[in-house]
């Protein structure tokens, strides 16, 4: 019976090991993939950067958005628009917004140069507002 348990006890500790191994040399190539630019860290995640031009599927529609508002505004809602590309491209799912600041200086006005159908928020709390597609 000894001769059991000695075994059981080093294959338990081949096991914890070689597990203890894994883990390190796989996160030993997260952080060279982070580094070239393959994957990004974020909030404790790494995520994969997807190479411009993949799709999930052909259901891409290019139109352009002209937008006029105080330029003071610009900087904070382009780096907004950048931050969900940014998104789009990891794979990773995040709420995004900015403050909407009505009754102050925040008054941009929108053209599209496509048609669409506004749709209603999927969920809406004291005039907040979230919008996903699903």
């Amino acid at each position: 019976m000894s001769d059991f348990l000695l075994g059981l006890l080093i294959g338990l500790l081949i096991g914890l090991a070689s597990a203890i191994l894994w883990h390190v040399l796989y996160k030993r190539i997260l952080v060279m993939k982070a580094e070239d630019g393959s994957r990004e860290y974020i909030n404790g995640k790494f995520y994969y950067i997807v190479e411009e031009g993949e799709h999930r599927d052909d259901d891409i529609q290019e139109f352009i958005i002209r937008v006029k508002m105080e330029k003071r505004w610009i900087p904070h809602f382009c780096s907004m628009l950048k931050y969900i590309e940014k998104l789009g491209k990891l794979g990773c799912s995040r709420k995004v917004a900015i403050f909407a600041d009505g009754d102050g200086d925040f008054h941009p006005k929108f053209n599209f140069n496509i048609e669409f159908k506004e749709v209603p928020p999927v969920k809406e709390e004291n005039g907040d507002r979230l919008y996903d597609a699903g």
